[in-house]
């Protein structure tokens, strides 16, 4: 099974939604000139309430030179700002393996693993044998909007992610 997780209000919070919303903080600077600027989100619940704030930290010489594939450390934070999780991504720029660790508390509690010929994710909790498994489309950037969804290792469907893009004026 899992590692079970120090009760905390905002986990309970989202064990009890069956749907999470993303949304992506975009920067004044990097909409006027380019210029990559870390990356900040706010994730809501099923009724837009906002539960997480997560924020990039990385450099500039990262963000600018290796874009997408950049290291860096995602510090997820609860709506008082105290920090909740932590996801990290740690490889030399553009490597074939790339994956994004997960810690609780300092506590590692999962890895997210892709293989550079392999279109799949696998997601592996701690204390977890069999990894979850998210199917990337066979072309990504073909436009419209990609479902990538979540399945078991033995292809039993668990959900999905639907990314979906809001224009804010």
């Amino acid at each position: 099974g899992f590692v079970s997780l120090v009760p905390h209000t905002v986990l309970d919070a989202i064990a009890m939604t069956n749907c999470l919303m993303v949304v992506q903080c975009t920067e004044p600077l990097e909409i006027f000139t380019g210029i990559e600027t870390p990356n900040r989100y706010v994730v809501h619940d099923m009724y837009l309430r906002p539960i997480l704030f997560c924020a990039e930290k990385s450099n500039f010489i990262s963000r600018e030179c290796c874009g997408s594939g950049r290291n860096f450390t995602m510090e997820i934070r609860d709506m008082y700002g105290a920090e909740l999780m932590k996801c990290y991504r740690d490889n030399p720029c553009f490597s074939c393996t790339d994956f994004l660790g997960t810690q609780f508390q300092g506590q590692q509690i999962g890895l997210m693993k892709k293989e550079c010929c392999d279109g799949d994710f696998k997601l592996l909790g701690a204390g977890c044998n069999q990894p979850l498994l998210i199917r990337s489309p066979c072309c990504a950037s073909c436009g419209g909007t990609q479902i990538f969804p979540v399945l078991t290792y033995t292809g039993i469907k668990v959900g999905e992610i639907s990314p979906t893009t809001f224009h804010q004026f």
